[in-house]
């Protein structure tokens, strides 16, 4: 299920041009996967300064029961 959502998160921003190899860099770069599983399920999220919102992206994608805002 990870793989999917990673798949997707970086999908969503196919075709924009460098955010699409940012997306790519970031999972690469930034500790999302790990940083997931610290947060639970369900849960409501609001990031301020998401940027460009991959990690909120990959976080909504990771669980239905999540409500993120940012």
């Amino acid at each position: 299920m990870k793989d999917k959502a990673i798949k997707k998160t970086i999908n969503l921003y196919s075709g924009t041009g460098w955010k699409s190899l940012f997306a790519k860099w970031k999972f690469w770069e930034e500790p999302y996967e790990e940083l997931e599983e610290l947060i639970p399920k369900k849960a409501t999220i609001v990031d301020i300064g998401c940027g460009e919102g991959i990690l909120d992206n990959f976080l909504a994608l990771m669980s239905r029961d999540r409500r993120v805002l940012g």
